[in-house]
């Protein structure tokens, strides 16, 4: 399927339904997706086990 077609289905489709459905969407969207990257950004990398934190540099 040519992408164009399937943006041009999603948008009809959008255009077809009912108000109160885009103003739900549009409330996700603003609620819970936006914050998303920010919300990632400050939640802790997890660390391999058995791994410590190196100091220093090796020199050969």
């Amino acid at each position: 399927m040519d992408s164009t077609q399937l943006y041009r289905d999603i948008t009809g489709f959008a255009r077809t339904t009912p108000s109160w459905v885009r103003h739900l969407a549009e409330l996700w969207t603003e609620a819970v997706i936006r914050p998303l990257p920010i919300v990632r950004s400050l939640w802790p990398e997890p660390r391999p086990a058995g791994r410590g934190n190196v100091s220093g540099s090796v020199v050969p």
